[in-house]
């Protein structure tokens, strides 16, 4: 906590956050098997923002591939979004999907991370990109623990119960169980 935007001060802009971002998640892809072709449809949410985005998409084995290709449910005549997919082999069996940033950076360079979720956020620059390209934080860390909420997760309660317990021992410090709380005279025979 305390990292960068996760300020209150008067004059300083909290830094973006996920929940207002559209999600590809690829755990879309759990189930597909490697080298056969898929397809399928996906709806992004953004959760604080209220917004969905409904998408086809496909797995593309061209050049260089595989290619998560997505498209606009509304709009399927438009361009594909190309996204690199890799896949991992898991040591309990099955496979993991990994997706690649396809973000292209000032110095022409492509940012190509592996990762398993990519954003588009509801507000500028555009573009399914990996949280650390576009500078997303998660929402918890914009958010300031009140006492009440501290109430009602159970926290006060906890320390409730232990100062009661504390005070039920006459102000005596609490020992482990069939542990003397002072060693008694030591026997000689």
């Amino acid at each position: 906590m305390g990292g960068y935007g996760s300020t209150r001060w008067r004059d300083h802009l909290k830094a973006r956050t996920v929940g207002k971002s559209l999600i590809l998640d690829s755990t879309m892809l759990a189930g597909v098997a490697p080298g056969k072709p898929a397809h399928g449809r996906v709806t992004m949410v953004a959760t604080m923002a209220a917004q969905r985005f409904d998408a086809a998409w496909s797995i593309d084995y061209g050049t260089g591939g595989p290619w998560l290709l997505v498209v606009s449910a509304e709009d399927p005549g438009q361009e594909p979004l190309r996204i690199g997919l890799t896949v991992r082999e898991m040591p309990l069996g099955g496979v993991r999907w990994y997706l690649h940033c396809p973000m292209q950076k000032p110095d022409g360079v492509v940012c190509d991370k592996r990762v398993t979720k990519l954003y588009w956020p509801i507000f500028p620059p555009f573009g399914m990109w990996c949280r650390e390209c576009h500078g997303l934080v998660y929402d918890s860390s914009q958010r300031h623990k009140t006492m009440y909420e501290s109430i009602v997760n159970g926290e006060f309660a906890k320390v409730w119960q232990r100062f009661r317990a504390h005070e039920a021992l006459d102000g005596r410090r609490p020992h482990r169980a069939g542990l003397r709380s002072r060693p008694g005279p030591r026997r000689t025979s």
